[in-house]
């Protein structure tokens, strides 16, 4: 491994889209990308984070969400520091610790972080520097990227609920974590989720129990996050195939009427939607 630091990002402005070209990691493969904001620029004023491979969106969220769903994983909570997070630092083996990490001698022929920044963000700055290592010659897993793609659902009363996730279904997709937000964060909408493969339920658990057992492994549940984690014992073997399923099926049991934030973190070949 090695840590490089990034070109500068351009048009860090209040209202404006910063761009990052990652043309330096080229070469190599990226497991990470650590932001530094400046004193007073908050995750939270980050409305967008996209990043690009060949133009196409492989990652898209928002740095509230960002931040919320590291700290889930354990990564250090730092005020002017955001990480994007393509590998599994605590994955039981050193091929599921790199395992969704970009390979970017495997047909990457440009890689660009667009970030949205808030209108009110104070003097905005951002440095990032990427975390590498060797490409992954010889594995077939290089050509899985470890995709973020979210999309909002609007539940209208309480009740239990189907939630169409559309992700996952082409060839050689596998689901890591399916997080559910609550719109207004640190109030939890959602306390409990079904999901069904095939027929059969492959998890079921309210928020209560579902928190427990993620904390047994070293997770760290966040407060109006629903987080449903195949990976939770960093055993990288137990992530959902939704990709062989003749059929899947998702419930969320919902306390009150309103949105709720999707974010599905997913091994997904480059060629996939």
């Amino acid at each position: 491994m090695a840590i490089v630091k990034c070109l500068n990002f351009n048009n860090v402005v209040p209202g404006g889209m910063a761009t990052l070209d990652l043309r330096t990691v080229f070469g190599n493969t990226l497991d990470r990308v650590i932001i530094k904001l400046s004193t007073g620029f908050y995750k939270f004023m980050l409305k967008g984070i996209r990043l690009k491979a060949n133009g196409k969106i492989i990652f898209d969220d928002n740095g509230s969400h960002v931040n919320r769903r590291m700290k889930y994983r354990g990564v250090d909570d730092d005020a002017d520091f955001i990480t994007l997070d393509f590998s599994e630092l605590v994955a039981k083996t050193v091929v599921g610790q790199r395992l969704g990490s970009i390979d970017t001698t495997l047909g990457i022929e440009s890689l660009v972080l667009e970030c949205d920044i808030a209108a009110d963000a104070p003097t905005p700055k951002m440095e990032a520097w990427a975390d590498i290592s060797l490409p992954q010659a010889g594995r077939p897993e290089r050509v899985l990227l470890g995709k973020v793609l979210g999309f909002t659902h609007n539940f209208g009363a309480a009740g239990k609920f189907p939630l169409n996730i559309p992700y996952g279904r082409q060839g050689g997709s596998l689901i890591k974590r399916i997080h559910l937000f609550s719109a207004e964060e640190g109030e939890g909408a959602i306390d409990a989720v079904e999901v069904k493969k095939n027929g059969v339920v492959v998890f079921e658990a309210t928020k209560e129990v579902n928190d427990y057992m993620a904390k047994e492994f070293g997770r760290v549940p966040q407060p109006g996050v629903f987080t449903v984690d195949f990976v939770r014992d960093g055993n990288m073997g137990n992530v959902l195939n939704v990709a062989n399923a003749t059929s899947m099926a998702y419930f969320a049991n919902v306390t009150k009427a309103g949105n709720v934030n999707v974010v599905v973190e997913m091994l997904d070949p480059m060629a996939n939607n």
